[in-house]
């Protein structure tokens, strides 16, 4: 029997429609959904190891998901990534293409044969030096360097011990940091309001809208193949794959996020894919979302079971109506207080506020000028900051 190779060039021509792909030697192969404790172990690795490479500028760091090219027939989305300023040159709009300096793999129980054998065995096949494998479960925290063709262990990491992992020195990461927060939280149903059909709002654009109301029930029965799928009011919509810019911008603003938060014990921040479940019919996944301690009990292994304190979507091309027009009315109508836009084409952020009518713009911003949009009132944020060099 004939094997059909994919390629790049049908990796691409795949319907935008939110799908998280990756090819293995040829062979297309979804990505398994994520849970909030995957994302709040990426989010604290993220945020130490973004901080030491800006301090220090030793490249770049960016987190998943992001297409890594390294042949016509092997696409990958790790986790996380760094590039060392050497590899610089790798980094174009749509992807990385070529090996990264290291890869980050945060398994969960869906992954781990893929994260422990086929992605290793493809990333040292493809040249990349550095492979950390972050293990939530059994709470360890493996590093791997390229040695004659194969991994070899270079540090094993768990409990309180510091330890320091290649490709960096001077980075010193406590494992028992990352795995510091366990949900307890049960999740007590999906809405707090029963919803009795479909939302409908105008100015929905094209969004593909059908006379089935899709609840979360359904949505938790999709595949686990990998999209970025929402409910919009009964609608099933995918997000489409963002670029670099659109996750340069967004990690920024969540390192800057998470270290105001944390800092002030604030409550926490999260990024996405997390799913927010605002209805039995409504169910969203914002780039960036902030509980404060107030609503700490929203938290759940599967998400936030409820209207977050704060929203953030990073406006693509692609995203521009949706995020604007349809998610802002959902937002509204579910009763979250806060919700910000940040448009790296228009280089601004506009931040609302809920009131009686709807949201009102309470900041708006671009420039060099710090501003503290609510609800935080001495983040003295930079909106230049945030964006590319053009």
């Amino acid at each position: 029997m004939t094997r059909i190779v994919a390629t790049y060039q049908d990796y691409v021509a795949l319907p935008d429609d939110g799908r998280r792909w990756e090819i293995h030697e040829g062979e297309l192969v979804p990505a398994p959904p994520v849970g909030t404790r995957h994302q709040t172990v990426a989010a604290e690795l993220l945020h130490q190891l973004a901080r030491h490479v800006e301090d220090r500028r030793l490249g770049e760091v960016f987190p998943g998901p992001l297409d890594v090219i390294l042949s016509d027939t092997t696409v990958l989305q790790p986790d996380i990534v760094f590039l060392a300023t050497e590899r610089s040159h790798l980094v174009s709009e749509r992807a990385i293409e070529g090996a990264p300096t290291l890869v980050v793999e945060i398994l969960t129980p869906a992954s781990t044969v893929i994260d422990r054998v086929t992605k290793p065995i493809l990333y040292a096949r493809h040249g990349v030096p550095f492979v950390w494998l972050v293990d939530p479960e059994g709470e360890s925290l493996e590093a791997f360097a390229l040695a004659g063709g194969r991994y070899r262990l270079a540090v094993r990491a768990s409990g309180a011990v510091p330890a320091s992992l290649p490709p960096f020195d001077g980075l010193v990461l406590e494992p028992r940091r990352m795995w510091r927060i366990r949900w307890v939280y049960p999740i007590r149903g999906i809405d707090r309001q029963t919803e009795g059909a479909a939302e409908s709002s105008p100015g929905w654009g094209d969004m593909h809208r059908s006379s089935v109301v899709l609840t979360y029930d359904d949505y938790v029965a999709l595949p686990a193949d990998g999209r970025r799928y929402e409910l919009h009011g009964g609608a099933l919509s995918v997000t489409p794959a963002p670029g670099v810019t659109h996750e340069r911008v967004k990690r920024r603003l969540f390192a800057r996020l998470l270290h105001h938060v944390e800092a002030r014990r604030l409550g926490e921040v999260f990024d996405a894919p997390v799913d927010v479940l605002l209805s039995d019919t409504t169910v969203l996944q914002p780039d960036i979302l902030f509980v404060a301690t107030d609503r700490a009990a929203l938290v759940a292994e599967r998400g936030v079971v409820g209207p977050p304190t704060l929203v953030i979507e990073v406006v693509s091309p692609s995203s521009r109506t949706v995020d604007h027009i349809v998610k802002r009315q959902l937002y509204a109508r579910h009763g979250v207080p806060y919700y910000w836009t940040v448009d790296p084409a228009a280089r601004s952020i506009e931040a609302l506020v809920l009131g009686p009518e709807g949201y009102e713009v309470a900041v708006r911003a671009t420039g060099v000028d710090p501003v503290s949009p609510p609800p935080f009132s001495d983040l003295a944020l930079v909106p230049d900051a945030l964006w590319p060099a053009p």
